[in-house]
């Protein structure tokens, strides 16, 4: 490689920052998808929630193991387990915002409905986001010497 070439490479955190808002995007998506068809299914909006994330967190669990911090090369069994209790941090923090922004909606005469959960969901997902990543990148997939 040469030094312009060298230059224009992103660095690695910048790489993992890339996959982790990808990964946290379909992540996203999974969620709030679930919790619309949850909640349609005739869930209450908050308990719509509670399955739709555990599913997210999984297939995110899964592709940043692979992906976004694969590098790190964490066994499966301890990575998921650090994993896992990042991820209940984050999933209170995230669905604490849920929950107060849905109470906060209906308080103001809202009717949840697909648009507003959404942005209910957003509103979680985005507070929680750098707390996960920086407990996913410094605990659950630390390089382990």
């Amino acid at each position: 490689m040469n030094e312009a070439s060298i230059a224009t490479q992103p660095s690695p955190l910048l790489r993992q920052i890339g996959a982790f808002a990808i990964i946290g995007s379909l992540g996203f998506v999974c969620d709030a998808g679930l919790t619309l068809v949850f909640a349609d299914l005739g869930a209450s909006p908050l308990a719509a929630r509670a399955p739709a994330a555990l599913i997210a967190v999984t297939l995110t669990f899964l592709l940043n193991r692979s992906l976004t911090f694969a590098a790190a090369d964490a066994p499966i069994g301890g990575a998921a387990l650090r994993y896992a209790i990042v991820s209940c941090v984050g999933t209170l923090i995230n669905y604490g915002v849920y929950a107060g922004v849905v109470s906060l909606a209906v308080m103001r005469g809202l009717t949840p409905n697909p648009v507003l959960l959404t942005f209910c969901v957003a509103c979680g997902s985005g507070v929680a986001m750098v707390t996960n990543f920086i407990g996913f990148r410094a605990f659950a997939f630390a390089r382990r010497r």
